[in-house]
């Protein structure tokens, strides 16, 4: 003990002597920023030296870096799960923060946002903030920054079940750590996409990422960053039910973690060995830690996890049959109960009550417990219909009644039984009991494979994620939707164009495809303010684009071919020459509904007419009548 507070009293001693002898602002950004790296071995000594630098700036009133300060010390506090607090930091960042601010720290402030967002799991603030960090770092050459906005994206998309997109947004951000050499970053996005592997339950490939980024950080030394990767590691063995490798690494974790002054990792660590425990009905040794557990969530004021730890508590008794001790505990998980005000903690509460009950011989108590937990569930179940598809309530709500005529024809059934015979009350509870559990489970299961986000997928099915504009699937649905309305209507008639981006690929090869992708949002851009209200566009693949023209005539037609070459031509792109002109090709086909002809044929002429613009000198209009 002697020795660690005479450390914490050099780091911060050390920390003040530092913050002495800086004289300006430039310098103290400086310092700051040699504090913001992946490589600190704890998030708590880097909290240690920030603090004399932020009462230093605040007796020098230097507000760029205030910002830069607090910036860090946001990011910091998240890293040791103190959410609360830097909600309240970013707050006084936001206050603070102005037009004059770099744009790395800008996108550092959104990607703190964006962290607390996932906590409150709102999805369209969470995706349209995703949209303003793709647009800064388009423009941004700083690949750390990059890099760490791909792994928070593919962070947060992993919150919201969206896997693909959060492998494919983890493996970008891994890549760029890889090429720039930068082995802390690597383990970060190994981490994480072993996290995701957890999640679709390939435990196997999961520790294969942990066991990779573990072997860097043995390497580099960092115990803090050693202890997550082993409770992680720890939790893949419980999957797989390797509870002897699971219980060892989580002793490492707890090891790394109070060597890393990392308490909460270290507490979480003896909190899961303490659940293996009591699947292995080791019921003395689970509460031995369970209880030094309660005790530290019960200081650190960290309700949701001291209500798990007390549920747990409450388990362990009722199997070592203390049950005096096991209503104490159940009696403050109520109290705690009304400070969470979540069904779901009520359900595990209720679930517990339940087995407590049934160990006391309160057989109709327990089942009545239960019922109350089938009230909410099906309360939580209606919360959340209301945010999804109607249909999928219906079916539920025909699955929900079907399972409560099956157990209310039992509980009769086992009334007759009571009634006839006393001496089989005990053996008719039990049954109900049984069935009470087997609804509570079979609805959880409902719950957790048929809820999905279904208007969220719908509309990302039908968006082209580069450029925002419809994609091809979108563009052929609207096309398909002129042909029944000119089936529908003979006066209703409708062009269709293939335009294609000239010398696209030379483009990409002199100029990156940074740059192309720019190009391609500009032509999306140029394609919405030009283009008449009725008609759409969307991109058919790579840079060619389908047009639907509703309506129009030819000449209509070349002037909106026209004006989008006009604002084309008007764009500066950063890195290309301003003499480098974007030009595309068009061409135009007539939709005649008598002709027999079907949409595809339609796209061909139009393609056909394209490659004629090409040949023929690019950068013009070809329409086939």
């Amino acid at each position: 003990m002697l020795g660690i507070l005479l450390q914490c009293f050099l780091v911060t001693f050390s920390a003040y002597a530092v913050a002495d002898k800086i004289s300006t602002e430039v310098e103290m950004i400086s310092t700051i920023s040699s504090l913001h790296s992946e490589e600190t071995d704890s998030p708590v000594d880097s909290l240690s030296s920030l603090e004399p630098l932020l009462e230093s700036i605040e007796d020098n009133h230097w507000d760029l870096a205030r910002i830069e300060g607090l910036v860090l010390k946001a990011e910091l506090l998240l890293y040791l799960n103190e959410v609360k607090t830097a909600e309240e930091v970013l707050q006084k960042i936001k206050l603070l923060a102005n037009n004059n601010i770099p744009e790395t720290t800008s996108i550092r402030i959104n990607l703190l946002h964006l962290e607390l967002l996932n906590n409150e799991a709102k999805v369209m603030e969470i995706l349209n903030l995703h949209k303003t960090l793709y647009q800064q770092i388009s423009t941004s050459d700083d690949s750390f920054i990059k890099a760490k906005v791909y792994l928070s994206i593919g962070a947060s998309l992993y919150l919201l079940e969206l896997f693909d997109g959060a492998i494919e947004e983890l493996t970008k951000g891994y890549e760029i750590y890889k090429l720039d050499g930068n082995q802390f970053g690597m383990i970060d996005a190994l981490n994480s996409l072993a996290s995701v592997y957890t999640e679709l339950k390939d435990y196997k490939l999961a520790l294969e990422y942990h066991n990779e980024a573990y072997d860097y950080v043995i390497d580099k030394g960092n115990t803090y960053a050693q202890s997550i990767l082993e409770y992680n590691i720890a939790g893949n063995y419980a999957k797989l039910e390797d509870y002897s490798n699971a219980i060892e690494f989580y002793t490492k974790a707890k090891t790394s973690g109070e060597s890393a002054d990392f308490a909460a990792i270290s507490f979480f660590s003896e909190h899961r060995t303490a659940s293996i425990y009591l699947i292995q009905e080791m019921w003395e040794e689970a509460v031995s830690l369970l209880l030094r557990v309660e005790q530290y969530y019960a200081k650190t004021n960290d309700n949701i996890f001291q209500f798990d730890a007390i549920n747990d508590i409450v388990k362990a008794y009722i199997g070592m049959s203390d049950l005096d001790s096991a209503t104490t505990y159940l009696l403050k998980s109520k109290a705690l109960l009304t400070e969470l005000h979540t069904p779901r903690r009520q359900i595990m509460h209720n679930t517990v009550a339940a087995s407590l009950a049934y160990k006391k011989g309160e057989y109709k108590s327990g089942f009545e417990v239960l019922n109350k937990n089938i009230e909410l569930i099906e309360q939580q179940f209606e919360e959340q219909q209301k945010q999804n598809a109607q249909k999928l309530k219906v079916r539920f709500d025909t699955e929900l009644i079907e399972s409560r005529n099956t157990a209310l024809i039992e509980s009769r059934k086992l009334d007759a039984i009571i009634i006839s015979k006393q001496q089989n009350m005990m053996k008719a509870w039990f049954l109900i009991f049984c069935l009470g559990v087997l609804l509570v489970l079979t609805i959880f299961w409902a719950l957790h494979n048929k809820e999905k986000q279904r208007e969220l997928f719908e509309r990302l099915a039908m968006t082209d994620p580069l450029t925002e504009a419809p994609n091809r699937r979108a563009i052929l649905a609207f096309a398909d939707q002129q042909i029944t309305k000119t089936e529908l209507n003979p006066k209703h008639n409708f062009f269709v164009g293939i335009a294609d981006l000239d010398k696209f690929k030379q483009f990409n090869d002199t100029y990156g495809h940074d740059a192309g992708d720019f190009i391609l949002r500009l032509f999306a851009k140029a394609c919405k303010k030009t283009m008449k209200k009725g008609d759409e566009f969307g991109r058919f693949g790579g840079e060619e684009w389908l047009f639907v023209f509703c309506n129009s005539t030819e000449s209509e037609i070349e002037t909106v071919f026209e004006n989008i070459k006009t604002y084309l031509g008007k764009q500066v792109v950063q890195g290309v020459p301003d003499s480098y002109d974007i030009t595309f090709s068009m061409g135009v086909a007539k939709f005649d509904a008598n002709s027999g002809n079907s949409l595809r044929d339609v796209i061909n002429c139009a393609d056909a007419m394209m490659y004629k613009a090409k040949t023929t000198g690019r950068n013009k209009l070809i329409s086939s009548t």
